[in-house]
């Protein structure tokens, strides 16, 4: 089926240009606007003359900006009240539905789509199985269609699509030069969905998705340095450091999941025998469960068994519990977060795992914090992955920390 016409602002998103020396000036101006639109977003309403105090621009070329803002329709300008004491300035706020955002999360059994305007209010959800795929391609093939299923739902009510977030599960090399043994679906889905549907595509691993979903929509908002972790079939990790997402050198920083602190002698497909995820993740709790002689075949069977006081199943939560406690105290010890925010399905089952996860957190941080960090289940739920790829294409409008000035000076 052919992906639904829509209207589209493509050039919203920025983007790193590789611009040649005569359009230096240009790529300035460009960070320049949305710099400025971004601290309009983050007042409710301004005027002309607070934005040229906040940037240090002069109010000529402050007035220049907006006047293009309210002339792409991203910005309203109300008319200026009469006071006492003369005309008051013209008050400036964002049109939050002068586009929307797309982000989807190809999960292991589901896939999530959510659409939210500008202002970050969801507009719709949508969402379906993910089919068991016969080959590489058909991974590329289904979220296409599901991008176009999303769409052609809710056509008539559609604001124009700046861009679209992907989160996926798994390894996300996206610096050149760099060369996996295994094949990742990042780059095939980023440009597959670009050219259906004409807008920019970020794709990232779900956790630092998750990671930046939190700090834009969730518990993050208010924090400097945290980590999110998704407990779902495996175990992931987003890192945010001075309100930063950390991707490392090769950006995989955060594959908490293979940390060598699993069982031992367990294979893991990264060549591990140890590795975290063998324990403390989905796939964990049912191999254990499975080891241990219990007959279910999801983690909501074996929490209900839980619950209803079955001991072995009890058991291998304990053991889940202590495993994922020691991950994230090495982290805590690491990295010194203020926050760990648990996500993903597996966290539905927090009740059974979540006081003894603390517990191992507190004894084992190192002493000299005065506080080990606060252990917290996400309040976005299983919104989170697809939150987290609607803030990708938020952050790359009103945010312009990841370009760097460098490139344009």
């Amino acid at each position: 089926m052919m992906p639904p016409a829509i209207a589209t602002c493509a050039d919203l998103v920025v983007l790193p240009k590789w611009s040649a020396a005569e359009d230096r000036n240009v790529e300035l101006r460009r960070i320049r606007k949305h710099r400025v639109l971004n601290l309009i977003r983050e007042n409710s309403e301004t005027s002309r003359a607070e934005l040229a105090r906040s940037t240090g621009y002069n109010l000529p070329n402050i007035s220049s900006i907006v006047e293009e803002l309210v002339r792409d329709g991203l910005v309203h300008e109300a008319p200026a009240r009469e006071t006492p004491r003369g005309r008051r300035p013209v008050p400036i706020s964002l049109n939050d539905d002068a586009a929307m955002a797309l982000g989807i999360e190809l999960g292991v059994k589901s896939t999530t789509g959510v659409l939210v305007n500008l202002r970050g209010a969801i507009l719709f959800r949508h969402e379906a199985p993910t089919p068991a795929f016969e080959s590489f391609d058909a991974r590329v093939r289904w979220a296409v269609e599901f991008v176009g299923a999303v769409l052609r739902g809710h056509r008539e009510h559609l604001l124009p699509l700046a861009g679209i977030g992907v989160a996926i599960p798994g390894l996300v090399a996206t610096r050149e030069g760099v060369d996996f043994d295994h094949r990742s679906v990042a780059e095939p889905v980023r440009l597959a969905l670009g050219e259906a549907f004409g807008v920019p595509v970020l794709v990232d691993n779900d956790a630092r998705m998750m990671a930046l979903g939190a700090l834009w929509f969730g518990a993050g908002r208010e924090l400097a340095t945290f980590v999110t972790i998704n407990v779902t079939y495996g175990l992931g990790c987003g890192i945010v450091i001075n309100r930063r997402i950390c991707h490392g050198a090769f950006r995989t920083a955060g594959e908490i999941g293979h940390l060598p602190l699993g069982e031992h002698g367990v294979p893991c497909y990264c060549g591990g025998t140890a590795c975290l995820e063998n324990v403390a993740s989905g796939s964990g709790l049912l191999r254990m469960a499975k080891t241990a002689g219990l007959h279910v075949t999801d983690v909501r069977a074996l929490a209900a068994r839980a619950r209803s006081g079955d001991a072995t199943a009890l058991t291998v939560f304990a053991r889940f519990a202590d495993a994922l406690g020691h991950g994230i105290a090495t982290v805590s010890n690491l990295l010194s977060p203020q926050a760990v925010i648990l996500s993903g399905p597996v966290c539905e089952n927090s009740d059974l795992f979540l006081d003894r996860v603390r517990a191992f957190v507190r004894a084992q941080t190192l002493p000299a914090f005065l506080d080990p960090p606060q252990v917290i289940v996400s309040e976005l739920g299983f919104n989170s992955g697809a939150l987290g790829a609607c803030a990708s294409v938020l952050h790359h409008i009103f945010n312009v920390s990841h370009l760097q000035l460098e490139e344009v000076f």
